[in-house]
């Protein structure tokens, strides 16, 4: 913001000066080499607006699928609360889970959000993807989020996410196949 202001009183002050000099030389109008220091500045505030809004825009879509994997954690620990364990993937399906859709990624290819569970049911994991194509996980051992830098396919992405376990241990369910949401998930 305080680029943008700076570059305002640039401008403000070019035009001050521009118009000293006109009525000095007593013309009237603009010259062309006015107009296109006029054009340029306005181009550069634009660029800079559009470069801070893509910004602003990714930030949003973060927070949000950080949002959405915090609630999905609430719903699995209130599982586990009357279960005794965290949920098998077929019963993570009978949870009524909601997500907002539009701040995901779609991996056209794979799955767009992982929830893994080890075998006793006591370690849990997510990993999603975000739309700006960043991967972020939430793991129940710290119950924090934090960006996922491992492999991207299951079930090595839950060994990678902090589930304890074996490839063949961890149980694993995607919530979207092949760039389309499966009917389970609001």
């Amino acid at each position: 913001m305080g680029l943008l202001y700076a570059l305002g009183s640039i401008l403000a002050h070019i035009c001050r000066i521009l118009k000293v000099q006109m009525r000095w030389a007593k013309q009237t109008g603009f010259t062309i080499v006015e107009l296109l220091i006029v054009i340029v500045v306005i181009g550069i505030l634009a660029g800079i607006t559009i470069v801070a809004f893509n910004g602003i825009t990714s930030k949003a879509q973060e927070t949000s699928v950080k949002h959405d994997m915090r609630n999905i954690a609430k719903q699995v620990e209130v599982f586990r609360t009357e279960d005794g364990r965290y949920p098998s993937s077929t019963k993570l399906q009978e949870l009524g889970i909601k997500v907002n859709k539009q701040t995901y990624g779609v991996n056209p290819t794979g799955a767009t959000i992982f929830y893994c569970v080890d075998s006793a049911g006591s370690v849990f994991s997510i990993v999603a993807r975000v739309k700006s194509s960043t991967l972020t996980q939430y793991n129940s051992s710290t119950g924090q989020t934090s960006t996922y830098s491992g492999s991207a396919t299951a079930p090595q992405l839950c060994l990678d996410s902090g589930v304890p376990g074996t490839t063949s241990t961890v149980t694993y369910t995607a919530f979207t196949e092949n760039g389309a949401w499966f009917s389970w998930v609001n």
